[in-house]
């Protein structure tokens, strides 16, 4: 993701709030990872609709691992604003990768759709795809351009022990941001401990994993009218 820090104004304001929620696996919508094997791989989708995040609109997405990224040009310069439920080294499961979906759906009617992006049974890159996994859906709604994490069954024991032996934090990449290759322009990024998380407004992980039937919401505090960018990605 990125590294550095470069401060700009805000785009778009948000208040972060922890809610509680039987976590409702999809069951219908796109598997837009095709039942193929997935690490490092993107999946490319469009929405039939715009989406707006950080000030930014567009209907056209990238899946990633664990997150979802929109690409833009701002000033000249190559932009892209990423919603990540947890961005780290994800994969499908090594052994039966149709069993690692990526799926998408979109239902409502206009005004009031929601747009739900769900990683199942997603594993450990560190692991080879193979025992611990983890179920988690990225929601936008259209009607107040909310985000929310939906956070289902996990298993992470093996994960969490193989970290503290190599002296690695255990985590993810949890938030919304607006960067470059390089760095961070600005974001809402989840700090501390899944279970009491903090917002910052600096790069930094979540340690360890929400808990099952967790969610993470992330509400602007303006309108559209009001947000300081209100422009569309390409």
């Amino acid at each position: 993701m990125w590294f550095g820090c470069v401060w700009l104004s805000a785009q778009t304001e948000y208040n972060f709030s922890v809610l509680e929620g039987v976590y409702e696996p999809l069951t219908e919508g796109d598997t837009i990872s095709r039942n193929l094997p997935w690490a490092e791989e993107d999946f490319y989708f469009e929405l039939p609709y715009d989406v707006s995040i950080m000030g930014l609109s567009s209907n056209k997405f990238r899946a990633m691992q664990g997150a979802i990224r929109m690409d833009s040009i701002i000033n000249g310069m190559p932009m892209n604003v990423v919603a990540s439920a947890f961005a780290t080294d994800l994969r499908s499961k090594a052994s039966q990768p149709s069993a690692s979906p990526i799926i998408l759906q979109t239902n409502g009617a206009p005004g009031e759709r929601i747009t739900t992006l769900e990683f199942r049974n997603a594993h450990f890159e560190l692991l080879d795809g193979v025992t611990d996994f983890v179920n988690f859906q990225i929601k936008y709604f259209e009607k107040d351009r909310s985000i929310e994490y939906h956070y289902g069954e996990s298993k992470t024991d093996v994960i969490e022990e193989v970290s503290n032996n190599q002296s690695i934090i255990f985590g993810g990449l949890v938030g919304i941001a607006l960067g470059d290759s390089m760095d961070l322009v600005d974001g809402y990024l989840l700090n501390g401990f899944a279970d009491n998380p903090m917002v910052v407004r600096r790069y930094e992980v979540l340690q360890g994993f929400p808990q099952a039937d967790n969610i993470f919401r992330f509400t602007p505090k303006t309108t559209l009218t009001q947000d300081a960018v209100n422009g569309h990605c390409s």
